[in-house]
């Protein structure tokens, strides 16, 4: 499975809503390390604009 794609988009809709997190698991992928699992985790810091950005519908 070639994560990339899906990692570059969930990194571009990181950066247009200007969420503040930090993507911590699959992210080799983007380097062309094969990727053995299926998920991604981020931790988000906990602001209140932050936490606005994250129950906001885009």
């Amino acid at each position: 499975m070639d994560a990339a794609p899906i990692l570059i988009r969930v990194a571009r809709v990181l950066r247009e809503t200007g969420l503040e997190a930090v993507m911590i698991g699959n992210a080799a992928a983007l380097q062309g390390a094969p990727v053995t699992t299926v998920d991604v985790d981020f931790f988000f810091r906990r602001t209140p604009a932050n936490l606005r950005k994250l129950v906001s519908p885009r």
